[in-house]
């Protein structure tokens, strides 16, 4: 990765993030010397370190195939399938995320291109935002999934103790999981990231509507120079919306795929416990379902949260602009007003992907889906424990 850096005031935060992904094989790329070029360039060291890491993972697996590691891990043949799939699934998951971050690379560059513009519109209202603040923030949200991944692969490992006879045993057990997990964090942070730029944007730009409209009276006096700087506003918000509109595009596989990945490992680890305390005691591995569930979990409730926070204070501008219709007494600062109200209709801030929209609502679905699947797995699990409850007494 180029050391010299990015020209602009996003440069350190953008550089950690960057780093932080090659880490885990992703963005195999140094980036653009100046937030106005798109000519990235080839990391050697990265690309050799990206391929070496997947051939360890597909090794891994290969092994793990072949030696049926998880053929004993459960009791329900069900559970024991699910298991071949999350291994499998994850291992596929990093190598379509590292060629997924080289093809976004481009669109990437110019959402926080978007961002810096905007940044460069809201210095000229007078409004500063506090870069080293946002850096502190994206560097804890860093270290926070992080160790929680770590924390998930160890409880992983303890649960697996019994499996670990070798070197190489242990290698086809956790190399994988390590890959995968690892993967899904930065390609779910990296959704995050982009939330909490816009949310910041978002809540600079109410701060200062509501300090220039809403703190003084009019007296009439600036209302051309109040229309100048509603149009600014105008222009800022609908900047910022076109920025949540590129997360829309760029990043809705992500998205999609954060929450039906949780939906299905919480649909599982429910599915078995139940195994564990109803069907068959002697399950005792089925607890480390429940590390991923909780790890991805988390992930997916953050980004929702930030997806709603940022919709909300995207639309609160609409209630602010109304409050100053009501204030103003020039009609031509009112008729300003409307015009941006009428904006704030048309173009409304919401973080969606394929399916269904990133709100609180979203969280209210997907307990109802995880209900309705848990039983029909917990169905399944109860006939084939008949079955070979009937086999065996024949």
């Amino acid at each position: 990765m180029a050391t010299g850096g990015v020209s602009f005031n996003l440069a350190p935060m953008v550089k950690f993030v960057h780093r932080s992904y090659q880490l885990i094989g992703l963005c195999p790329y140094k980036l653009p010397p100046d937030i106005n070029s798109e000519h990235f360039t080839a990391s050697w060291f990265t690309v050799i370190y990206s391929v070496t890491l997947t051939t360890l993972s597909i090794t891994a697996l290969f092994f793990n195939i072949f030696e049926n590691a998880y053929e004993n891990m459960s009791g329900s043949p069900l559970l024991n399938m699910t298991s071949r799939v999350m291994l499998i699934g994850g291992v596929f998951f990093h190598i379509f995320s590292t060629i997924y971050t080289i093809l976004i690379r481009h669109k990437t560059w110019r959402f926080i291109r978007n961002i810096t513009n905007i940044d460069y519109k809201l210095q000229s209202l007078g409004i500063q935002l506090n870069y080293q603040r946002q850096y502190w923030f994206v560097q804890m949200f860093t270290v926070f999934w992080i160790s929680i991944a770590t924390i998930m692969v160890g409880i992983h490992c303890y649960f697996n103790l019994h499996a670990f006879r070798t070197a190489g045993t242990f290698f086809t057990r956790i190399v994988s999981h390590i890959v995968a997990v690892g993967t899904y964090g930065a390609i779910m942070s990296h959704f995050g990231y982009c939330l909490i730029l816009i949310y910041s944007r978002f809540v600079c730009l109410n701060i200062a509507f509501r300090h220039r409209f809403l703190s003084i009276s009019d007296g009439g006096k600036n209302a051309t120079d109040d229309d100048e700087v509603i149009t600014r506003f105008r222009i800022i918000h609908d900047a910022i919306v076109e920025a949540v509109a590129q997360v829309n595009t760029l990043l809705s596989l992500v998205a999609f795929s954060g929450v039906s990945v949780t939906q299905f490992l919480t649909v599982v680890s429910i599915s078995a416990l139940y195994k564990k305390y109803m069907i068959d005691f002697n399950s005792v591995h089925s607890l480390s379902y429940f590390n991923w569930t909780i790890y991805f979990s988390i992930l997916a409730l953050i980004n929702i949260v930030m997806a709603s926070l940022a919709s909300s204070e995207g639309k609160s501008t609409g209630v602010l602009v109304h409050k100053a219709i009501n204030k103003r007494s020039t009609n031509i600062t009112v008729r300003h007003l409307r015009l941006f109200s009428q904006q704030l209709r048309i173009r409304k801030p919401i973080v969606t992907c394929w399916l269904y929209n990133y709100d609180w609502e979203l969280i209210y679905t997907m307990c109802s889906s995880i209900s309705m699947y848990t039983l029909i797995f917990i169905q399944f699990d109860i006939l084939a424990a008949q079955n070979q409850r009937t086999n065996f007494t024949i």
